[in-house]
């Protein structure tokens, strides 16, 4: 009769303990398994992220070309061609997306023309050239206008840039006698005020070359300058702003280029 002899079912190899060497089934490694998944939630966010762009971007044209009272949900909608939940998503309601239009848009403004006139030592020259930037933008691209236009002070945000950096220059020009403001809000208030009417009035009219030299001037003198130093000032050449690719500026505009029926 033969002696019984185990069988080995996965190999024939003795453990150094003498009994059989079995190879458990193999596991995936958890830190691949983490590899493979940890990449759903950025793609998640840069979806949304791109959503919201997209969202913002259409909201602009429909205020610009609406106004506020006319502008609904359904135009930015549209316009963005995402759905409803879409919308929800990202805006509570056409207020909010106003808000955030507005903020973005003035940061973005307000930093390319600091980065144009950073360098300029004479603070009233700098207070000059960067609304005469400001104006030449508005010229280059009428949807921007449009959007000043139909929206107004309702965009006026206290954590806009500007009053961070306008209030630094006009300050400047105090110290240096260059400018004779007693009172810094009320300088801001004539700036806000005198640009938004002229944005305006461009927007809906043809206006000769010198308005929007006196417009400058006129300000200037509201800052305490003379006449003719005021002048001088509003005389300044500057160049059109070409804002980067990824500006809210610059992709409303090629959204703007790229539809085909008007909103």
């Amino acid at each position: 009769m033969r002696a019984f002899e185990p069988t080995i079912c996965r190999n024939d190899a003795i453990s150094d303990e003498g009994y059989p060497h079995y190879d458990p089934p193999h596991r995936p490694n958890s830190d691949a398994m983490k590899t493979t998944t940890d990449h759903r939630p950025r793609v998640n966010a840069e979806r949304r992220a791109r959503m919201r762009r997209r969202l913002i971007e259409a909201a602009m044209l429909v205020f610009a070309e609406k106004g506020i009272e006319r502008s609904l949900i359904d135009d930015v909608m549209t316009a963005a061609d995402v759905s409803r939940g879409g919308f929800y998503g990202h805006f509570r309601s056409m207020d909010e997306i106003l808000s955030a239009v507005g903020e973005e848009l003035g940061n973005e403004m307000v930093k390319l023309i600091e980065e144009r006139i950073a360098t300029i030592a004479d603070p009233a020259e700098r207070i000059a050239h960067g609304l005469l930037l400001y104006l030449r933008c508005t010229q280059a691209y009428p949807h921007l206008a449009r959007f000043v236009a139909a929206t107004g002070l309702h965009v006026n945000n206290p954590h806009n840039l500007v009053y961070e950096h306008l209030p630094r220059h006009i300050a400047a020009g105090n110290a240096s006698g260059r400018l004779v403001v007693p009172e810094p809000n009320v300088a801001l208030d004539l700036i806000a005020g005198t640009m938004f009417v002229a944005v305006s009035r461009a927007a809906s009219s043809q206006v000769p070359p010198s308005y929007h030299l006196a417009v400058i001037a006129s300000i200037l003198m509201g800052l305490g300058m003379s006449r003719a130093a005021a002048g001088k000032l509003a005389r300044l050449e500057v160049d059109t702003i070409v804002p980067p690719a990824d500006s809210l500026l610059m992709r409303s505009h090629m959204r703007q280029q790229s539809m085909r029926t008007p909103i």
